[in-house]
Order: structure tokens, then sequence, then C-alpha cells
């Protein structure tokens, strides 16, 4: 597969095309993956549990970044409750 995609490559972009970032890549991950909502449900606990960036999931998708989606996020419910200001005055007392 990587010859033909380099031979395209080389045969149907110019210089100046294949240095602005066209190429041709045949995409077989298509053919390992499963249905769009087990994608789906992969990548939405991907980035709520924060090993996965926005960014990342999109380029898994071929899909270009956009500015702002590398922050990783964490579920609310991740996240270590804070101290309220009420139980540190009665632990005081």
């Amino acid at each position: 597969m990587t010859n033909w995609e380099q031979e395209l490559n080389r045969r149907l972009f110019t210089r100046a095309e294949r240095e602005a970032g066209y190429y041709v890549r045949f995409n077989l991950a298509g053919l390992l993956r499963g249905t769009a909502k087990e994608r789906a449900e992969f990548y939405h606990f991907a980035i709520t549990d924060g090993w996965m960036s926005r960014n990342e999931a999109r380029a898994f998708e071929d899909m270009n970044p956009k500015d702002g989606l590398d922050e990783m996020l964490v579920s609310v419910n991740a996240s270590r409750p804070a101290k309220s200001t009420t139980q540190e005055n009665t632990q005081d007392e």
C-alpha cells in the first residue's frame, strides 16, 4: 500500500502541492474500526476520562485539528471534591 501511495503522490501532485500538504493515503483503519456508535462511545470515554484530547480524536477520524481542542478534559465526576468552608469551620471547633 505504501508504494501505491508514494507513486500516486508523485504522479498526481506537483512538488509545490506536496509541500503545501496535499497527499494520497489509503485509510485502512476503516476496515478495522467498529460502527460510528462504537467509535463515538470510545472517543467520549477517552476524552472525558482525560487520556485523549478532542484534537487527537479528530486525528483518528482523519479530521483537521481545531484551535482550542488540545486541552485535556476531565469529567466533573472524576475530579476530587473541593472542601467547603463549613466543613473546615466545624473541624476547627
